[in-house]
């Protein structure tokens, strides 16, 4: 137990025991997120990125290096990327689109709802909810990937909004079409419903403000290694945006991440 309050995951206090006060235990924000009754767990999105078909990833990076392959993805599952394995484990699948649902529910909240923000200890910005902005006015919104958790989040705060999932087949089967959301079958490289607003939501860690350094480091790492992807600067943002003729606007968030919204 030192080690886990080391390590912030839980704080000390003082129990008073038969009028002795003896030294207990309780939860700090982050443990809070590990306890699956809580309604708020993050416990599917952890055991999600603990599971062999993730961590094997990472023992293929020396590999990875000496070779000409995209990702130790690559290397790991003899040509394919990613986004192919998870459309061929079937178990890996499930567990990927529960772990990303229940992160898809945290990162809703985070910046819909003003309780569930203060719980976390976010930065002045999402306590405030000034991140109910981004939806507001919208008829209608395409969520890009996942099974709609995002999408029904934001469908029970913006009732008057239509709400459609987008992602492969197998991703949406278990989508639900109900009130104001609905999910289409397909690849988002061929096709893109019309919509006011598109989201596309990555990977999001929850942390203690004071390793938030620590943690964005090891999303880099997860992010090289797994999903062939990049972290870009807000300067390479501002020559993106320049080069494409759009506008963006960054709101960050007191994690490894922000909100980003781009714009004509």
């Amino acid at each position: 137990m030192r080690m886990l309050t080391h390590s912030k995951l839980f704080v000390k206090v003082g129990i008073d025991v038969g009028g002795a006060v003896e030294d207990g235990f309780w939860h700090t924000p982050v443990s809070r997120l590990l306890v699956k009754s809580s309604g708020k767990s993050s416990t599917s999105f952890a055991t999600m990125l603990l599971d062999r078909v993730i961590v094997d990833l990472f023992h293929r990076i020396g590999e990875w290096f000496q070779s000409d392959a995209r990702s130790p993805c690559v290397v790991e599952h003899n040509g394919m990327m990613f986004g192919e394995v998870t459309g061929v484990d079937t178990a890996f699948s499930l567990l990927f689109n529960e772990g990303m649902g229940n992160d898809a529910l945290l990162v809703g909240d985070s910046f819909i709802s003003e309780e569930y923000a203060h719980h976390l200890e976010y930065s002045s910005i999402i306590c405030n909810s000034l991140g109910r902005h981004i939806f507001e006015g919208f008829n209608s919104v395409v969520d890009m990937g996942g099974t709609g958790t995002l999408a029904k989040t934001i469908a029970q705060e913006f009732r008057h909004t239509k709400l459609t999932v987008v992602d492969l087949p197998h991703v949406v089967a278990t989508v639900e079409n109900t009130g104001n959301v609905k999910s289409v079958a397909g690849d988002m490289f061929d096709f893109i419903p019309p919509a006011d607003a598109i989201i596309l939501k990555s990977w999001r860690w929850f942390w203690m403000k004071t390793r938030w350094k620590k943690t964005q480091l090891f999303a880099d790492m997860l992010m090289m290694t797994v999903v062939e992807g990049k972290a870009r600067t807000e300067k390479e943002w501002a020559g993106c945006s320049s080069l494409l003729l759009l506008h963006y606007k960054i709101t960050h968030l007191s994690s490894v991440k922000s909100i980003i919204e781009i714009f004509p």
